[in-house]
């Protein structure tokens, strides 16, 4: 009777398989999962200019009078006292400006095209603090044409 439910006696014959954790390919997706967590964490360094805001109350919100006026298109034209320059020649003419005015500490508002480059509105800021201005302040038109009054 027990060749009925066992036929050939095949049971004996096979091993039962091993239920054992393999550490070789733990092992691998642990070093998968450490590699990906370093990539993707913030011990690497991000591209970019890190800019600490300043903390602001109501009271510090009140704007400062500029002594002049910056406008920059998207395609790096700067509009200055009346005239066109390109970066090239800027700084002489923001040199220039800085020495004839008699205020101590000059302010540049420095009005740019949605569409202009930040690498243009960085070199401004450094060519303006190189010709003397103490401060910069930052505005966006709402239009994309400054040659147009908004």
């Amino acid at each position: 009777m027990s060749y009925l439910h066992c036929p050939l006696k095949l049971r004996t014959n096979i091993k039962s398989p091993s239920f054992k954790l393999e550490w070789i390919p733990f092992l691998n997706v642990l070093c998968i999962a450490f590699f990906l967590s370093i990539l993707s964490s913030k011990y690497i360094f991000a591209p970019g200019l890190t800019i600490e805001l300043p903390k602001a109350t109501s009271k510090n919100l009140v704007g400062r009078a500029t002594s002049a006026i910056l406008s920059v298109n998207e395609t790096n034209l700067i509009f200055f006292e009346g005239n066109i320059y390109d970066l090239e020649n800027i700084e002489s003419a923001l040199r220039v400006f800085t020495k004839d005015i008699t205020i101590p500490s000059p302010i540049l508002l420095i009005k740019a095209s949605k569409k202009t480059e930040m690498n243009t509105i960085f070199d401004l800021c450094k060519i303006a603090r190189n010709a003397g201005f103490s401060n910069i302040q930052l505005a966006s038109n709402i239009n994309d044409d400054l040659t147009k009054p908004n």
